[in-house]
């Protein structure tokens, strides 16, 4: 999948704490995917546990998982992470360097 296929319309950064989970929302975006066929408001571009990067979509009602969306196509996934990485950067984002995780153990 080509980064053609997702057309960021607008990102809004966050300065928000890392969560419980250790993930931490970076920005909220919205996009256009398919030459416009569907358009996605209140997307996050999330720094993971692991310091890798992922998005989430917009959720729906909280409570009824039969309005909400949901991401299954994983070159759909990175197309988007990667346009709202490169958005945040050229915003001037400073926290979406990735993080190799420390590795040592103690012996």
């Amino acid at each position: 999948m080509t980064g053609s296929v997702v057309k960021m319309t607008g990102l809004q950064m966050r300065d928000s704490e890392t969560g419980a989970n250790g993930m931490r929302i970076l920005a909220d975006f919205d996009c256009e995917i398919f030459d416009g066929m569907l358009a996605l408001r209140g997307c996050y571009f999330v720094k993971t546990a692991t310091n890798g990067f992922t998005v989430w979509p917009p959720r729906g009602e909280p409570g009824l998982v039969r309005r909400s969306v949901q991401l299954k196509n994983p070159a759909l996934i990175n197309a988007m992470m990667t346009a709202a990485r490169d958005t945040y950067r050229a915003m001037g984002g400073t926290k979406a360097e990735w993080t190799p995780q420390n590795r040592n153990e103690a012996a």
